[in-house]
């Protein structure tokens, strides 16, 4: 097998590890929507934060077998460098969404009761955040075949994590004003949005970092 054979084989590989990668970040932004839920109806968020960790551990599984692959492949994918920082990005966002989830359980064992429009507030985010991440895996979907249509969907991230950063500018007044009197749900509520703020400025940076290696493919 050539040297051009194995580089796109490797990318290949590459591309469907970042994918399943990308589905078990999915899995946790939809335990965060879960966890929401749970504080809103009063159920046990301990529990379910508890099924959250052992996704996060999940994701921990897959990040260093992924890492193996792409270093072992190294010398072979020209680009593996842009794939290892997507694999940081994503961690991250694991990260940050474990972040998130705590924070939750720590609002309910303080008894810190939000309004509707804060409790919504957080929703939208999690959808933008779900948003972005499926733009991006039908954007890795079409990377070694198609590169030349997923610029689209790259747009898209970057369209969704502008409209985080104007409801993160929007929502923070709110947070300070409707919590002044509440220092400890003031700061809980506070990370939490921050948090998914830096969440979407992920997904923008891997969506660069994708557009990047569309570009070298030459659209």
């Amino acid at each position: 097998m050539s040297e051009v054979e194995n580089s796109s084989l490797a990318e290949l590989t590459a591309v469907e590890y970042l994918i399943n990668f990308s589905r078990i970040v999915d899995e946790a932004a939809r335990m965060i929507d879960s966890l929401v839920n749970a504080y809103v109806d009063g159920d046990d968020v301990n529990k379910l934060y508890k099924r959250f960790r052992e996704v996060k551990a999940k994701a921990e599984e897959t990040r260093t077998i992924v890492m193996e692959y792409l270093v072992k492949s190294s010398e072979v994918m020209r680009y593996s460098r842009s794939y290892i920082e997507v694999v940081y990005d994503f961690e991250k966002i694991i990260q940050h969404l474990d972040g998130v989830a705590y924070r939750i359980v720590l609002l309910k064992e303080n008894n810190v009761q939000l309004d509707r429009e804060l409790v919504s507030t957080i929703r939208v985010m999690t959808n933008i955040i779900r948003k972005q991440r499926d733009s991006l895996e039908l954007a890795l979907s079409k990377l070694t075949t198609a590169p030349r249509k997923i610029i689209s969907d790259l747009n898209e991230v970057v369209k969704l994590e502008e409209e985080a950063d104007d409801l993160f500018r929007r929502v923070t007044f709110q947070v300070y004003s409707k919590l002044a009197n509440n220092l400890t749900g003031l700061m809980v509520l506070k990370d939490i949005i921050e948090y998914l703020e830096d969440v979407c400025d992920d997904f923008r940076n891997i969506g660069e970092e994708i557009r990047y290696l569309a570009l070298v493919r030459g659209i």
